[in-house]
């Protein structure tokens, strides 16, 4: 699910220079090449599973959260106006690309689980969103 997801967001943000997953995000030492920024990389955060709703089966629901770490140029304003109107631009995309939209194995379309700032470095806000779904576990 998460390479799906990943392909949606290079395919409907063309604000985006770069979408990659966790093998990349854990490969930076700081943050993306200059010229790979905005990016954004795809990762499963966790998995809450339902009870087994059945007997000598096993068919659980169960929640995903994925998050998508953005990575925006912070710029050269003091105040953060050029990278919060950036990360705006860049979100207006990604929510559009995501929310309702139902990947491949999901029980239904996305929805928002909130955003948070991650960090501010030299020349660069971290920022990421996360989105939730369902599937099911069967044995």
């Amino acid at each position: 699910m998460l390479s799906e997801i990943a392909a949606r967001l290079k395919a409907e943000c063309a604000g985006l220079h770069e979408v990659q997953g966790l093998a990349a995000l854990s490969q930076l030492r700081g943050d993306p090449p200059a010229h790979l920024i905005p990016a954004a990389y795809v990762v499963l955060l966790d998995e809450t599973p339902e009870s087994n709703s059945t007997t000598g089966a096993v068919l659980q629901l169960v929640r995903l959260r994925f998050g998508v770490v953005l990575f925006v140029s912070s710029g050269a304003d003091d105040m953060g106006g050029e990278a919060v109107g950036t990360l705006t631009a860049v979100r207006r995309q990604e929510l559009s690309a995501l929310l309702g939209w139902t990947p491949t194995g999901a029980e239904e379309g996305m929805t928002f689980g909130g955003g948070e700032l991650m960090a501010v470095a030299a020349g660069t806000l971290r920022w990421m969103d996360v989105f939730e779904t369902t599937t099911v576990y069967r044995s």
